[in-house]
């Protein structure tokens, strides 16, 4: 008993530090936990406008779509984020419908088949080509080749977005949680 007391003479047990360090610890889990999806959902939308989106207003631009079509191409507000299988979705939406509801931007992407078009309000169709002003009541005209620049702008782009993503990701949980990510970094 002696050689305790002995080893024991002139230390303190108060874990005092160590308790406030977990509970410090414990009170940014909780804040990372509070702020993750808001941020995923946040920083995927940043990405994606800037990754794929622009690219596909670029190659309509290029393509000559009409400024109606690129204008109304979108990402949509409706992101949803599966925590349990670590996915994020998002949607990118190109609209533009005429007075009938015919969806142009829909044709752009998929093709038209060689189609009849007839006035709907007015008695003729009229146009103009080489200067010279032309009518119709109605005619064929061929199809739209489909170029599917938004579904293939998205395969193409895919990775790129995955890989900004995850480094940010890894960035900002760096700055939120270093204990997690780098253990050595922390005493």
């Amino acid at each position: 008993m002696p050689r305790t007391k002995e080893f024991l003479h002139g230390t303190s047990l108060d874990f005092q530090d160590e308790i406030d360090k977990a509970e410090h610890f414990r009170l940014r889990v909780i804040q990372y936990t509070h702020l993750h999806e808001d941020w995923v959902i946040r920083k995927a939308k940043e990405l994606a406008n800037k990754i794929v989106v622009d690219d596909i207003v670029q190659q309509m631009k290029d393509a000559n779509f009409s400024h109606k079509i690129w204008k109304g191409t979108f990402l949509s507000d409706n992101i949803s984020f599966d925590k349990q299988k670590g996915k994020i979705y998002l949607k990118v939406r190109s609209v533009y419908e005429t007075e009938s509801g015919f969806d142009v931007a829909l044709a752009r992407e998929h093709g038209t088949r060689r189609h009849f078009i007839a006035p709907r309000v007015k008695l003729a169709l009229s146009w103009i080509t080489l200067g010279i002003r032309l009518f119709s009541k109605g005619h064929y005209v061929s199809g739209i080749k489909s170029l599917y620049i938004i579904r293939d702008t998205i395969k193409r782009k895919r990775e790129q977005f995955q890989k900004e993503f995850l480094e940010e990701y890894y960035f900002w949980k760096m700055i939120q949680l270093p204990e997690i990510m780098n253990p050595a970094r922390v005493s």
